[in-house]
Parts: structure tokens; sequence; C-alpha cells
């Protein structure tokens, strides 16, 4: 993994903060799927 950076940690970090996704639980099935869907 030499092309690793402390950038693309800090990005994954960010990406799997859980408090980002506690937004998500007041959204509707259909919302939250095209978010995810977004999100990949």
């Amino acid at each position: 993994m030499k092309n690793w950076s402390v950038e693309h940690t800090r990005e994954v970090k960010k990406w799997l903060d859980i408090d980002t996704y506690r937004g998500f639980e007041e959204l509707p099935l259909m919302q939250l799927y095209h978010e995810l869907l977004a999100r990949t």
C-alpha cells in the first residue's frame, strides 16, 4: 500500500463517521436507499 497517504485515511474516517449517518434515521426508506446508492 505504497500509494496510501494520510489524506486517504482522513477521507475514509470522514466517510465512516457514525454521526454523519445518524441523520439518515429520519429519512423515508426510499430516500435512504438513494442516499446510500449515491455514496457508493
